[in-house]
């Protein structure tokens, strides 16, 4: 009876080693390594990280996609970032943003305050422009909007750099 109970037990032993090492957990036990489902303490999204997806725009009835990628910190309700237009066409523009999230997950609004660094079209300067943005976040996709962006140039030679101007319907969807 002992030894024909000996191939059970090793069996039953392998199993049990192959339903232990099963996991998906990472190293903060955050099952699925993806961003952690817990809130911040006042219980809004949690939307801290790395994000990608397009920036859209009209201008003259024509639409203007972009991809685009971001780095978003949180602090609590807080929220700061830089977000890079990677579409080869887009090269040189970049904005930098920060606002505050109300509402407590799983769904919160965002409402803040854009700055884009924008390439200019002609001529040596910058161009820049703000706008306030604000939109749905989960913890996996954001949707922000505005509906107008002014670019004008700035800096030393703004007088001989021409910009993009006014883009209505600035739109920002992303995910990770």
């Amino acid at each position: 009876m002992f030894q024909s109970s000996v191939p059970r037990v090793r069996l039953l032993l392998l199993a049990l080693l192959l339903v232990a090492g099963c996991g998906d957990d990472d190293e903060s036990g955050n099952p699925g390594g993806g961003p952690s489902p817990t809130p911040p303490p006042s219980g809004v999204v949690s939307m801290a990280g790395n994000w990608t997806g397009t920036s859209d725009f009209q201008q003259n009835g024509r639409f203007n996609p972009a991809r685009v990628s971001a780095t978003i910190r949180q602090t609590d309700r807080n929220i700061e970032g830089t977000l890079l237009f990677t579409e080869p066409g887009w090269s040189g523009w970049q904005a930098t943003f920060t606002g505050q999230l109300s509402g407590t997950t799983p769904e919160s609004q965002f409402f803040g305050n854009v700055t884009v660094n924008a390439a200019p079209q002609s001529g040596g300067g910058t161009c820049t422009g703000t706008m306030q943005i604000s939109g749905v976040t989960r913890t996996n996709t954001l949707r922000w909007e505005s509906p107008i962006l002014s670019i004008r140039p700035t800096g030393s030679n703004a007088g001989a750099t021409v910009c993009i101007g006014d883009v209505l319907t600035v739109v920002w969807i992303l995910g990770r």
